[in-house]
């Protein structure tokens, strides 16, 4: 009876069940009990393994759960990688083919006139003569890297509500308009020896409280290449200049604009190797559409931000980037692979920011086509949208509450910038709010406008030229 007692202790039962007339037979009993016993201790020590000893298998009932370590980190990595599932190449040439033939008034396709009507270039040599912040990270572009991010982005600007702020500080992006290092910046900069011969310090404080600067590259680090034939003006730059734009703290360039083939591909992939080897971010361009339309993603206080940058204004059809050729992202579609690229881009990303080339040089208001894919690229998510190209500023605009700036003219370029400004843009959990920093260059140096009636005068300028736009005495711009 030992054994017997001891089993129905085990489970728990009445001794004087088996004693009972329904009783099974002892032997048979005994078989079937044991059974049942070692099947529930077998399942007994699968749950132990499965809680205790290995919780990452947990999954193996078909429930998604977190997996190991290793798996979860390869989930991550994978998410890292930037598919554009829209690689429509043809789409570039049939949009550059249209530069002239789409009945637009942007008919300007060669030249970005100095100030001084000069084309002049910096790197010195006569064949040229033609006239980051604490806790941030860019996952930048080697002309070919992924990218990472998250999702979606008022005051005076568009409402992200549906973001998870918790744990996101607020941010600073600063942007300038067209930057060439000319012969007359050169100069400045060489006579003073440094940068702030260039850009005066105050400007130069006003970039490094920013947690990423960002302006428009207008020309080329290289010392190769073939001029381009029957162009106007003509940029390179040698690329060991590349220290300047670090002293000038730019974090980002575009390269999407009507100066970056000046000396061909070989310039244009000299010019990212240059960027990348100096650790500046770089968008617009590449060596073929898919590395030209990537964005570049920064993770900024804990905020995710896209960059792209694409051109509607190139000189001829084959400078826009192609399945197997180098070149720009272009705009000549009204820009509806740039509208894919944002709505990818937002799926990665809490904010997108565009940055477009297009207009008429030295038109003061934006044209039909900016405005056109200005809006198209908004109504596709973008949550800022900043321009250059006309060399002087234009208006500002919200559309359906987003902030477009349409030109920011000239920052670091010729001899003479009667205007130019720097685009503060500060984004916090209210939105994305705009500040306009005033100011002007003679001598290839720019200097911020200081005095109160020059600074009035600034904001009511670009007040007459934006549509529905406010600006205070601040230089904080608001939607009217």
């Amino acid at each position: 009876m030992k054994d017997k007692k001891d089993y129905e202790q085990l489970r728990g039962r009445s001794r004087h069940r088996d004693n009972s007339k329904n009783a099974t037979p002892h032997g048979r009993g005994k078989a079937i009990w044991v059974g049942v016993w070692s099947v529930m201790l077998v399942a007994v020590l699968i749950m132990l393994y499965l809680t205790v000893i290995n919780p990452g298998s947990s999954n193996i009932f078909g429930k998604k759960g977190a997996g190991t370590t290793n798996e979860a980190a390869e989930n991550a990595s994978g998410a890292d990688a930037f598919a554009s599932n829209d690689k429509d190449s043809s789409g570039a040439d049939t949009a550059a083919n249209q530069a002239h033939n789409d009945g637009s008034s942007n008919t300007d396709t060669f030249g970005s006139a100095g100030t001084s009507g000069s084309g002049d270039n910096g790197n010195g040599t006569a064949n040229d003569t033609f006239s980051e912040a604490d806790g941030s990270s860019i996952s930048g572009k080697s002309d070919n890297s992924g990218a990472e991010g998250e999702d979606n982005s008022k005051a005076g600007s568009k409402d992200n509500g549906d973001n998870d702020t918790a744990g996101k500080q607020p941010v600073r992006l600063m942007f300038a308009g067209d930057v060439y290092l000319s012969n007359h910046v050169m100069d400045a900069y060489n006579s003073a020896g440094s940068i702030k011969g260039v850009v005066s310090e105050s400007y130069l404080d006003d970039i490094q409280a920013a947690d990423l600067f960002v302006v428009n590259e207008e020309f080329p680090f290289s010392s190769r290449g073939m001029q381009a034939p029957d162009k106007q003006f003509t940029f390179r730059v040698a690329p060991d200049k590349v220290s300047m734009f670090k002293e000038m703290g730019i974090d980002l360039v575009t390269l999407a604009n009507n100066h970056a083939l000046d000396y061909g591909t070989e310039a244009l992939l000299d010019s990212i190797d240059t960027l990348d080897n100096a650790d500046i971010a770089h968008v617009g361009a590449g060596k073929d559409l898919e590395a030209a339309r990537e964005p570049v993603i920064a993770e900024l206080n804990g905020r995710t931000f896209a960059f792209i940058g694409a051109t509607r204004v190139i000189p001829v059809a084959e400078w826009a980037a192609g399945t197997d050729r180098p070149g720009m992202f272009s705009a000549y579609d009204g820009g509806a692979q740039l509208a894919e690229s944002v709505k990818a881009a937002k799926q990665q990303a809490d904010y997108v920011v565009v940055y477009m080339h297009w207009g008429i040089e030295r038109d003061e208001m934006p044209n039909e086509v900016q405005r056109n894919i200005a809006h198209n690229i908004v109504d596709a998510g973008a949550d800022l949208v900043v321009g250059a190209h006309p060399h002087v500023l234009q208006g500002l605009e919200y559309y359906k509450g987003v902030p477009i700036a349409y030109s920011l003219g000239n920052f670091v370029f010729g001899s003479q910038i009667p205007s130019t400004a720097l685009l503060q843009a500060d984004v916090d959990d209210s939105g994305i709010r705009l500040r306009l920093i005033p100011g002007s260059s003679a001598g290839g140096y720019t200097k911020k406008t200081e005095d109160t009636a020059s600074i009035a005068a600034f904001y009511d300028k670009i007040k007459g030229l934006s549509k529905d736009v406010g600006i205070d005495a601040d230089g904080y711009v608001y939607a009217e």
